[in-house]
């Protein structure tokens, strides 16, 4: 007994030791307050990105919001913080194609604040996208965060880019690819025009299968008026509305 006891003891500094190694080596763990950005992918984020789409939406729409997340790593504390965001330099979005709030501030007691972002729809994105690239920057109040992998990342740069052309939605091969078919320009404007449905993100197996019947009807009757001239996608491919077909 004596004996297990003695190396026991022995093993205790090396435990203690290690514990101590991890708060130092591991950001995550440090008690410095940090700052990530992130996005929902309900609006279109994936991994560290958003990705918007003007051409879903009537001509008439020339701005929207889109919002992207601060989020606090670290303790919350019952006063206001302010945190500072920087404009990567590698951002492609003029300056005219956007406005960024005045001011980033986290709320008292809070560990989660909305970055309202307005976009401009401007001519050039008929056949171009704007990246906006937005950094954390170290200041009194936090740090930059290290990078934490999702579905959608929070990290200490994210990016928000926005075009006037159809994109393909980050979830159609998890749910339209197999009511619909494969993603096409094409096909994607289809369905819009045949349900009048725009956001094909989280929709469920319902609504699915009622775009598919919709978008067979809009096509079935498209092809029906223009005989020998069938609905063809962008690479000149006929289009079909089935399980994985073009």
């Amino acid at each position: 007994m004596n004996k297990r006891i003695y190396i026991l003891l022995l093993l205790l500094p090396a435990v203690a030791f290690l514990g101590c190694r991890k708060n130092v080596l591991d950001p995550a763990f440090r008690s410095d307050a940090r700052l990530l950005l992130t996005a929902n992918n309900a609006d279109g984020a994936l991994g560290d990105s958003l990705v918007f789409s003007f051409a879903v939406w009537p001509n008439s729409l020339s701005d929207t919001v889109v919002n992207l997340y601060a989020q606090v790593m670290g303790t919350v504390t019952p006063e206001e913080r302010t945190f500072t965001i920087q404009v990567d330099p590698t951002s492609t979005a003029q300056p005219s194609e956007y406005v960024l709030p005045t001011s980033f501030k986290v709320p008292a007691n809070g560990f989660r604040v909305a970055i309202p972002v307005k976009i401009n729809r401007t001519a050039r994105l008929t056949d171009a996208s704007a990246k906006l690239v937005l950094r954390v920057m170290p200041d009194d109040n936090f740090l930059p965060g290290p990078v934490v992998t999702g579905v959608v990342n929070s990290a200490p740069v994210f990016s928000l880019i926005w075009t006037d052309v159809l994109i393909k939605p980050v979830t159609w091969d998890n749910n339209m690819l197999w009511s619909v078919g494969k993603w096409s320009k094409v096909k994607h404007q289809l369905a819009i025009d045949a349900t009048g449905i725009r956001n094909f993100q989280n929709i469920t197996i319902a609504e699915q299968y009622y775009i598919a019947s919709r978008s067979l009807e809009f096509l079935t009757e498209y092809n029906r008026n223009n005989p020998g001239n069938p609905k063809r996608n962008e690479n000149g491919i006929v289009i079909d509305i089935c399980s994985q077909c073009e």
